[in-house]
């Protein structure tokens, strides 16, 4: 026997489901953390912390014609079913692994993945962001932090032009730490982290403190400025680095990986950090760049510059990168011997400018997420290509 509620029934049961469902407990808390110097914290409310659908932007309907009709999503595995506000950074740290991405309300969505087995993501955690840009983010484990936890740092462009950094983590549950603003040059591009975000006793001998520091570069019309941020003195001031650069560089195994500034080529530039410098002086430029050691030309398509860098084992990277008629592209460099093996392997795809790929290892090969035409988020496990 079916029974059946009048209106007036039906809105005292809505009430009191949502009148619990606000009495419910925040089930993560905010462990304490001395606050870096600029940071904004924000309270982790309970409505911040639990896992939410992902908001996301809606775009409107694009018609995209590669060049010569080579590229294609064959392969390519959706993540999400509507569109991501650029495209999602993967990361991968002591057997955990997880993807970022921005929504169209700006705010950061994190989750957990599988690079092992690429599948639509489903649970996403919602945490503040405040980017117009996808973000690009490291993993890194603070001194407190117990097996298991770690925390995620990501760098993204806010609406006033300016870089933002902002720390995320996961300590038995996803959860925000607070947010960093970097000042700095405006570009089309997002900046990125050169090297990773880490902690470490800095200072004289026997005299040390732990800090929180990481370096930011972005490219604005062929410069590269990099700053510094130390969370006892803040953000360093922006500084040119001496070349010419396409795009924002990446980093892997102590390399930096650009395109040449007319896209024909990789420059490979080992990364050599200054000198560890006393506690409360002024920073320094953060990096010198020593000349390319190792180049290769990628025949017929130019490269836009959006690239990753991925170690999958020891002394080898794959290097994957957009090519101007929009798919990617993979080739392996050898950080033993400072050169590239083999040649480049087309992985389909179509990738909108500005929007970069992120990659991790997995049974030591690269698997990448991108941005799609549509503005879907996809991911694929790159096949061997060149030597490998």
């Amino acid at each position: 026997m079916s029974t059946v509620f009048s209106p007036r029934r039906w809105l005292g049961i809505l009430a009191l489901a949502a009148a619990c469902a606000g009495s419910a407990p925040a089930l993560i808390h905010a462990q304490a953390n001395p606050t870096p110097k600029g940071a904004t914290v924000k309270p982790n409310v309970a409505a911040d912390l639990k896992i939410t659908p992902l908001r996301l932007q809606k775009l409107p309907a694009r018609t995209f014609v590669p060049a010569q009709g080579k590229a294609t999503m064959d392969g390519w595995t959706a993540l999400t079913d509507t569109a991501t506000l650029g495209g999602a950074s993967l990361y991968s740290f002591e057997g955990h692994a997880g993807i970022v991405t921005t929504g169209g309300d700006g705010g950061l969505y994190i989750a957990s993945f599988n690079p092992a087995a690429p599948a639509a993501v489903t649970a996403w955690s919602f945490q503040p962001g405040g980017l117009v840009s996808e973000p690009h983010c490291k993993p890194f484990k603070r001194q407190q932090d117990q097996a298991g936890q770690y925390r995620i740092a990501c760098v993204g462009l806010t609406a006033a032009g300016a870089a933002k950094a902002v720390e995320l983590r996961d300590t038995g549950g996803f959860g925000y730490d607070f947010a960093l603003d970097l000042g700095g040059k405006s570009g089309p591009d997002a900046p990125n982290f050169v090297g990773d975000p880490h902690e470490q006793y800095l200072g004289y001998a026997g005299y040390g403190q732990l800090h929180f520091e990481f370096d930011t570069g972005v490219t604005v019309n062929g410069a590269l400025w990099v700053s510094r941020y130390r969370d006892d003195i803040g953000a360093g001031a922006w500084s040119t680095v001496a070349g010419a650069f396409r795009a924002t560089p990446v980093t892997s195994s102590e390399n930096l990986f650009t395109p040449t500034a007319k896209g024909t080529a990789i420059q490979v530039l080992p990364v050599v950090p200054t000198p560890v410098i006393p506690v409360g002086s002024n920073l320094p430029p953060p990096y010198t760049l020593k000349a390319a050691v190792a180049t290769s030309p990628l025949a017929g398509v130019a490269l836009s510059g959006e690239m990753a860098a991925v170690t999958v084992q020891s002394n080898l990277v794959v290097v994957v990168a957009r090519g101007e008629d929009a798919q990617l592209y993979q080739i392996a460099f050898d950080t033993k011997n400072n050169a590239f093996i083999g040649s480049w392997k087309a992985d389909g795809g179509v990738v909108p400018a500005h929007t970069w790929p992120s990659c991790v290892a997995a049974n030591q090969k690269p698997v990448c997420v991108i941005q799609g035409a549509d503005g879907k988020l996809y991911a694929k496990t790159l096949q061997a290509g060149g030597a490998l």
